[in-house]
């Protein structure tokens, strides 16, 4: 593969990875508007004594305000459990962000 000093260019993931990414999502057409929940669960660095395992949960909402504004909003949570591959350590990780795009 096409890599920098062993790490893969581009992913985030690097070497010796996996990924398992699930999305559930509901349209409400008639709103304007998107909610979404979803899980991802990274495992990094396998062959290493000590791998660095990510778990998230995330939940998130899109819809029109008018017709040319739209809000979004969305929460997430996570816990790593040996980060930068350290034996016995864990940290939890929360997240919100808000969006307010224009649209012409």
């Amino acid at each position: 593969g096409y890599t920098y000093q062993e790490m893969i260019i581009g992913h985030h993931m690097g070497t010796e990875s996996r990924d398992l990414f699930l999305e559930l999502s509901w349209l409400l057409p008639d709103k304007g508007a998107r909610m979404s929940l979803a899980y991802d669960h990274e495992t990094h660095d396998q062959d290493g004594p000590f791998s660095e395992t990510v778990n998230e949960l995330s939940i998130g909402g899109t819809g029109l305000v008018s017709k040319q504004f739209e809000i979004s909003a969305s929460f997430g949570y996570g816990r790593i459990k040996n980060p930068e591959n350290e034996a016995g350590q864990s940290r939890t990780v929360n997240e919100f962000s808000t969006a307010i795009r224009y649209l012409f």
